[in-house]
C-alpha cells in the first residue's frame, strides 16, 4: 500500500492550463492516506513534493517561496497557489497580427498612380 500511494505521489504533474487547487488537494490527499498507514513524511519534504510537481509557469512563486525559506502547512500552501494562480491568470499578454497584402497592395496602387502621373507630365 505504501509503494503504491508513494508511486502516485511522486508521479503527480501539474501540466499547464489545469488547476493548482485540485493538483494539491490529489496531493495532500494522497499525503494523508500515508499518514493514516503509518508513514509520515517529514513537513519540508511534503511541500518540497509539491512544489516539484508544479510546471515552470510557477517558478517566480516556488522561487519567492524558497527566497523567505517560508515555512507554513499544506492547507496554507494550498492557499497562496490558488491566490499565485488567480493573479497570474490575469495577467494576459495580446499579440496582435495583421496581414501586409492589404497594405501593400495599397502601396503598389500608390506607385502605379505616381508612376502614370510621371508619364502624363513627361509625355508630348
Amino acid at each position: 500500500m505504501e509503494y503504491e500511494i508513494l508511486r502516485d505521489l511522486f508521479k503527480c504533474k501539474l501540466h499547464d492550463g489545469s488547476k493548482v487547487s485540485e493538483h494539491v488537494l490529489k496531493m495532500i490527499g494522497l499525503i494523508e492516506r500515508l499518514a493514516s498507514i503509518g508513514t509520515v513524511l517529514p513537513a519540508n519534504v511534503s511541500t518540497n513534493l509539491i512544489l516539484q510537481s508544479l510546471p515552470s509557469s510557477f517558478e517566480n512563486f516556488i522561487v519567492n517561496f524558497n527566497m523567505n525559506n517560508t515555512k507554513v502547512g499544506l492547507p496554507e500552501l494550498h492557499n497562496r497557489l490558488k491566490t499565485y494562480e488567480s493573479s497570474t491568470a490575469k495577467v494576459k499578454y495580446v499579440l496582435m497580427v495583421s496581414s501586409s497584402a492589404k497594405s501593400s497592395k495599397w502601396k503598389n496602387k500608390q506607385q502605379q498612380k505616381k508612376k502614370a502621373s510621371k508619364d502624363a507630365t513627361w509625355s508630348y
